[in-house]
């Protein structure tokens, strides 16, 4: 018990060193590392051998980006010469024009969007919150706005929500269609089977 009370006490004596501008940069930098969260959804689609919904997360994704990319670059010309126009896209910290949409939030997204579309609430739950907090550490360390954030959110989720199909597991849900020839001479009948274990 005495163990205990001393590995808590040197915890907290250590804990409480921490200032406020390091929890800011640590919390920073865990938004900055879940932007990586599109790793998720490529690994799962190809440990399993899904390569359809691989092609569909890249082009969710490569859309969403392209969308980010084209959206910041336009509102920043915007800005330079009608800056009162723009204004929504000017970031908290340093004034430049390249907050809408964030790009963070928007890439840890797509990876919610696709998930949640293609395997079901069981991905898509501990994404959401991983990406949530992506978009809680950009507003928290002053990247972005809670309007710049949410768009991001939106714009990730909506467009590999939209691209995404949902997945059919091979080994459980089977869909088949099988033609054979009917009675008379040039008369084919069409049949669809599906199969499902429980």
């Amino acid at each position: 018990m005495k163990k205990y009370f001393q590995i808590f006490f040197i915890f907290f004596v250590l804990s409480s060193q921490v200032n406020a501008t390091t929890a800011k940069k640590v919390i920073e930098t865990i938004g900055d590392v879940l932007q990586f969260l599109p790793v998720v959804p490529v690994s799962y689609a190809l440990s399993i051998q899904d390569y359809q919904g691989l092609k569909e997360y890249a082009i969710g994704f490569g859309s969403t980006m392209g969308v980010v990319l084209v959206s910041k670059w336009g509102l920043n010309e915007i800005s330079k010469k009608h800056p009162q126009y723009v204004s929504f896209a000017q970031r908290p910290n340093n004034g430049n024009f390249q907050g809408f949409p964030s790009g963070h939030t928007a890439s840890a997204f797509s990876a919610v969007g696709f998930m949640q579309k293609r395997y079901g609430w069981k991905w898509g739950l501990p994404l959401s919150i991983l990406a949530g907090f992506t978009g809680f550490s950009r507003v928290y360390a002053e990247r972005h706005t809670l309007l710049q954030v949410a768009a991001g959110a939106m714009l990730g989720f909506g467009v590999n929500y939209l691209v995404s199909s949902k997945y059919i597991d091979p080994s459980i849900e089977k869909i088949a269609m099988y033609s054979t020839e009917g009675s008379k001479k040039d008369a084919e009948i069409l049949m669809l089977s599906y199969s499902r274990k429980f």
